[in-house]
């Protein structure tokens, strides 16, 4: 997200009397761009997590959870 659009926002709704937050205005509300890596797991390592048997309480329900939130992307 743009933190300059945060700002902006901010700023007109304390204009508008919809907040008294000024946390906004402070110099350390900003944001450091940083390169990163994209971490992620590939299709042959989700098939066999899904494969994997796992003898604790409810595992394919949490497994098939994970699994369903890898594969439609959250």
């Amino acid at each position: 997200m743009d933190i300059v659009f945060i700002k902006v926002f901010m700023g007109e709704n304390l204009e508008t009397k919809y907040t008294e937050n000024v946390k906004f205005k402070h110099k350390k509300f900003a944001y450091n761009e940083e390169d990163t890596e994209y971490v992620y797991l590939t299709e042959d390592e989700l098939t066999k997590l899904y494969a994997l048997k796992i003898n604790k309480k409810k595992p394919n329900e949490v497994t098939d959870l994970f699994i369903f939130g890898a594969w439609s992307g959250l």
